[in-house]
C-alpha cells in the first residue's frame, strides 16, 4: 500500500478528467459540479473519525457517483494510468519469453535480468511512465505493485514469472492508482484525528475496499492467459474493470 501524501485535493472547479489522462477525448465530458467533492468528504471524514464502515460505503458512493462524474466518466480518468499497467504486463511478459523489451515499450531492458530486484523495478518504472501529469503517481504505484508481486526475490529473474505473478502485478498496480487517487481527492479528510495510528488503520481499511473491488471486478477479465493480451487490451481491460466499481460503489448510495 502506498503511503498517502499531503494535499488540498483539486477543487470544484478541476476538470473531471485531465487532458494527458483521457483515453477517449473526443467524447464530450459533463460540466464538473460545482460541490461534488462535499458529501464525499463528509462521509469520509466520519469514517475516519469514528470507523463506521457504512459510512467508508456511502463515501464512496459520493465519489463513484458525484466527484468523478459516475461510471462512464470516472474510469476516464485513468487513462494514463491504466495505459502504464498495460506497458508493464506487456514488458514483463516480453522479458518472460526472453526478449529484451524493445518489443514492448521501444526500449532495450535485457540489462536488467539478473540486476538487484529495487534497482530493476526502478529502472523499469522509469521506462514505462509517461511525461504528464500523472507520471510521479504511476512511478510510485508501479514501484509499488511490482515490490509486492517480487518480495523475497533479491535479483530480477523474469523468466520465472508466472502468470499469476503477472495477474497479481496488475491487480496490485490498478489497486495502487485508484487508492492514490481516492486519498488526494480526499483533501483533508484524513486530517479528521491527530492519532497517526488511527489514520494509518484507516487508510489501510480505505486500500483493502478498494483492492477487494478491483480483485473482483478485474481477475475475471484477465483469465488465465494474461500474455494474450496487448498493451492496449489491457488498459482497456482495467478501464472496463473500474466501470463495474464505480457501479458498485454508486449502489451504496440510495437514488
Amino acid at each position: 500500500m502506498g503511503t498517502s501524501t499531503s494535499s488540498s485535493g483539486p477543487g470544484s472547479r478541476s476538470p473531471l478528467v485531465p487532458p494527458w489522462a483521457d483515453p477517449t477525448p473526443g467524447v464530450p465530458l459533463p460540466k464538473p459540479d460545482p460541490q461534488r467533492f462535499r458529501e464525499f468528504r463528509i462521509a469520509l471524514g466520519k469514517f475516519v473519525g469514528g470507523g463506521d464502515q457504512r459510512q467508508l460505503g456511502k463515501a464512496l458512493g459520493h465519489y463513484a457517483r458525484r466527484s468523478t462524474g459516475g461510471a462512464a466518466t470516472g474510469p476516464r480518468r485513468y487513462g494514463s494510468m491504466a495505459g502504464a499497467g498495460g506497458r508493464l504486463v506487456h514488458l514483463l511478459s516480453d522479458l518472460r519469453s526472453g526478449g529484451t523489451g524493445e518489443g514492448a515499450i521501444g526500449v532495450d531492458l535485457s540489462r536488467l535480468k539478473g540486476a538487484p530486484t529495487d534497482y530493476a523495478i526502478q529502472e523499469i518504472a522509469r521506462a514505462i511512465a509517461p511525461s504528464d501529469g500523472d507520471r510521479e503517481r504511476i512511478i510510485n504505484g508501479l514501484q509499488a505493485a511490482l515490490s509486492r508481486a517480487l518480495e523475497g526475490s533479491e535479483a530480477f529473474e523474469p523468466e520465472g514469472l508466472s502468470e499469476d505473478i503477472l495477474v497479481d502485478v496488475l491487480l496490485n498496480y490498478l489497486t495502487e492508482v485508484v487508492f492514490e487517487q481516492v486519498i488526494q481527492d480526499s483533501n483533508q479528510a484524513f486530517e479528521k484525528s491527530e492519532d497517526h495510528e488511527l489514520i494509518a488503520q484507516r487508510e489501510r481499511e480505505l486500500f483493502e475496499v478498494v483492492e477487494a473491488s478491483v480483485d473482483k471486478h478485474l481477475r475475471p477479465l484477465l483469465g488465465d492467459d494474461i500474455g494474450r493480451f496487448s498493451a492496449d487490451d489491457l488498459a482497456t481491460l482495467q478501464r472496463d474493470a473500474l466501470k463495474e466499481v464505480w457501479d458498485e460503489w454508486d449502489a451504496e448510495v440510495p437514488e
